[in-house]
């Protein structure tokens, strides 16, 4: 008798126990009582992953390459000259790395020593590639609502910014750090993209783009 009064204690712990968290909450990996939810999404990323997904599936259609996060960099170094445009062009450009962007263009003024922020560490520390470079950065920009954008470039020393093939922004030449804007009414999608800087002398540098008075987030770019 005994032995059966102690299974039927077993089985009614057992019993007791089921369907319960570590704590006790039931289903839960909480405190007790506490209920479990997934973290909310960031909104603005989901719209921005939003249009991406519309434009990839659009490529896909026609057999295109999926657009993936960043943009696609080019550094150069040059002899002389002084202007990516026209008028004093540089002279003796030489490819020499290319890599993936995936910040916001964000070099504050500072000295040419310091290394232009948006490189690579490996090619920023280099003091090859603290003067007299160029830069190119290529892919799309992603645009969430159909408005009027404007865009604030301010460089030392020269640059250069293109949407959708035309240039929008001309801060080109020698000169310390200036501001020019440029505004650009957008649809909602994917806007080509292209920004060209260079560091053509000695002192300092910047290389900063706002967009309707605030950082652009590297999240926008891709390529």
């Amino acid at each position: 008798m005994r032995f059966i009064c102690l299974i039927v204690m077993v089985f009614a712990l057992l019993a007791s126990g089921c369907g319960k968290g570590p704590q006790g909450d039931p289903g839960s990996p909480g405190a007790p009582g506490a209920s479990y939810s997934a973290p909310a999404a960031d909104p603005v990323s989901a719209e921005i992953q939003s249009v991406v997904d519309d434009e990839n599936a659009y490529r896909l259609g026609l057999g295109q390459t999926m657009l993936s996060q960043g943009l696609s960099c080019t550094l150069y170094t040059f002899t002389s000259g002084s202007t990516i445009l026209t008028g004093d062009p540089l002279v003796g450009l030489t490819q020499v790395a290319t890599f993936l962007l995936q910040n916001s263009f964000n070099q504050q003024n500072s000295n040419v020593s310091d290394g232009l922020n948006v490189l690579p560490p490996a090619l920023m520390a280099n003091p090859l590639y603290q003067n007299h470079i160029k830069l190119r950065c290529t892919g799309y920009l992603v645009v969430t609502d159909t408005d009027y954008y404007e865009f604030d470039l301010y460089s030392d020393d020269g640059s250069l910014l293109y949407l959708d093939g035309a240039l929008l922004i001309n801060n080109d030449g020698n000169h310390g750090i200036t501001l020019k804007s440029g505004t650009k009414y957008l649809r909602k999608g994917v806007h080509s993209f292209e920004l060209d800087f260079a560091q053509s002398g000695a002192g300092n540098q910047a290389l900063i783009l706002n967009d309707n008075g605030a950082l652009l987030p590297g999240s926008y770019f891709y390529h």
